[in-house]
């Protein structure tokens, strides 16, 4: 279902996974507490981000080379990290492009910045980082 199955999935991923006791509760409606819903993003003054940015390989997406452009500024930044690391530069913030970095680094998913137009995502950012690396 491309981009609409990656918006609606942790919706949908929590109702197929119901048990039969909990048919007819709306559990699946219930908001759940993830570690991650704690994190924070990186800014772009911490020595964390001079770490990342000192041993990546950085690329500059323009919002002019790309006919549907999700975020609300004109240009990010996308970090490979050792090869295996990928981040987004959003205005003034850092955010990760995959769990295992999100997870790692204790930052949020890039799809929880305020500068993303609602209901939107961009998988071009990893498939440019990866390919950058």
């Amino acid at each position: 279902m491309g981009n609409l199955g990656k918006q609606y999935y942790s919706a949908f991923s929590s109702f197929i996974l119901l048990n039969d006791k909990d048919l007819g509760l709306l559990k699946y409606t219930e908001k759940t507490k993830l570690p991650a819903d704690n994190y924070k993003p990186i800014s772009t003054f911490s020595f964390s981000f001079l770490s990342i940015s000192m041993f990546s390989k950085t690329k500059t997406l323009h919002s002019k080379f790309y006919k549907d452009w999700v975020f609300k500024v004109k240009k990010v930044t996308v970090y490979s990290h050792k090869t295996n690391f990928f981040f987004v530069k959003i205005g003034w913030k850092i955010y990760a492009l995959t769990g295992e970095t999100s997870s790692q680094f204790k930052t949020p998913n890039y799809l929880s910045s305020k500068k993303l137009k609602p209901k939107a995502s961009a998988p071009f950012l990893l498939e440019e980082a990866k390919a950058y690396s």
